[in-house]
């Protein structure tokens, strides 16, 4: 544990007891909601928004991943990746906002395409984007 944490053991404590708390907290919401699918946008942590979603009962959940792993920062790196690995049970995708992201978190985080999914900028804009109506388009073209 010396790396994980490197502070006394009461305040790895009051770390635990925090995700603890934070797990049956999003627990609470998704089955006061009857959520059946939750985003988390917090990477790391998100395993324990993920434990808390499934005990809550939504059937997937997505992480978003908004940048590289920083796998340079040793020590931090290595809690980061140890979060990381104890949400890959509950975690149905992690979802990558570039396919640069997603390279570093199959090489960095040891994610296999079925857990991985790439969606540049968070959404499909082909299933999002607007189509113009044919009185739009001919306005547009002068018609």
């Amino acid at each position: 544990m010396h790396w994980v944490c490197r502070s006394t053991p009461t305040l790895l404590l009051k770390l635990v007891i925090g995700y603890i708390d934070l797990a049956l907290a999003v627990r609470r919401v998704v089955r006061e909601t009857g959520a059946r699918a939750v985003l988390s946008m917090p990477s790391g942590i998100h395993a324990f928004i993920a434990m808390g979603a499934r005990l809550g009962g939504a059937r997937r959940v997505a992480a978003h991943m908004g940048t590289y792993p920083w796998y340079w920062k040793r020590a931090a790196f290595r809690k980061y990746w140890l979060e990381f690995q104890l949400g890959r049970p509950f975690t149905s995708r992690i979802v990558s906002c570039s396919g640069y992201v997603d390279d570093g978190v199959r090489q960095h985080l040891g994610l296999a395409d079925r857990e991985r999914a790439v969606i540049y900028n968070g959404i499909h804009l082909d299933r999002f984007a607007a189509k113009p109506s044919s009185h739009e388009i001919e306005e547009t073209v002068g018609l």
